[in-house]
């Protein structure tokens, strides 16, 4: 398609290096940025990794990027938060998942192949519908829990 090479990609790019891949471990192919290491901060480090994610996001707004590539823009950082919230596993996550880099993959193949179009509805439905679907399996499981707490605390109703 076509080459978009425009100073707001660039700048999306420069952004997401430096969050995910600016540096290496000596004698390693494997890179990290500063977002990992932020998480090392408890609580805070995963907010301002959250907040970085976001200043990304609406970087890709102005560069006019589809509805359907924000969207998946979003999940991205909402993974990356909820799961980079866990002590120790999210420390852990946080060196692997590169959200930013799978953002910026996004907003490349959108711009320079035209994928990822359209506003995105419907993926965001889905997304929804799966949420619930999760939800309402959680709060079935934790009503038994409570159910069989209750009837070894009580010995039953």
């Amino acid at each position: 398609m076509r080459n978009y090479n425009s100073p707001q990609l660039k700048a999306i790019q420069s952004w997401a290096r430096l969050l995910d891949s600016q540096f290496s471990f000596f004698g390693t192919k494997y890179r990290f940025g500063i977002d990992p290491l932020m998480n090392l901060l408890p609580f805070i480090g995963s907010f301002t990794g959250f907040i970085a994610g976001g200043v990304m996001l609406l970087m890709a707004i102005r560069a006019g990027a589809s509805g359907k590539v924000i969207i998946k823009m979003l999940m991205n950082i909402l993974v990356d938060y909820i799961i980079g919230s866990i002590p120790i596993i999210g420390q852990i996550f946080d060196f692997v998942y590169k959200a930013n880099n799978r953002n910026l993959a996004l907003l490349e193949r959108h711009f320079n192949d035209g994928a990822h179009q359209g506003s995105g509805m419907g993926y965001l439905m889905s997304i929804l519908f799966v949420a619930f679907l999760l939800s309402t399996a959680l709060l079935y499981v934790f009503a038994l829990l409570l159910i069989q707490l209750a009837e070894f605390v009580y010995g039953g109703f």
